[in-house]
């Protein structure tokens, strides 16, 4: 089935949550492709079944990762003015 086919056939279906309809219904508004999660949850609704994600390993803090190497700043980036010139009157 195309993801619109599958959008109406959730849609017309009465045991779906408010939620979930208002989700379906935007979905079915900006007429994009699915992702495959969308997917996942588009046809466990139709099934009847509650969509359980899979188990996916939260993100690291940038603290887990080594630092790299300190890199000097070059002679000529470091007498830098703190402020741009004001404008001269022509």
């Amino acid at each position: 089935m195309t993801d619109a086919e599958l959008l109406e056939a959730a849609l017309a279906s009465d045991d779906l949550s408010d939620e979930a309809r208002d989700a379906f219904e935007d979905m079915q508004a900006k007429c994009r492709p699915l992702s495959p999660k969308q997917r996942a949850w588009l046809e466990a609704a139709i099934e009847g079944q509650r969509y359980e994600p899979p188990d996916e390993e939260p993100p690291k803090p940038a603290s887990a990762y080594p630092r790299g190497r300190d890199v000097t700043t070059p002679a000529v980036l470091r007498n830098l003015p703190l402020k741009p010139p004001g404008r001269r009157a022509l």
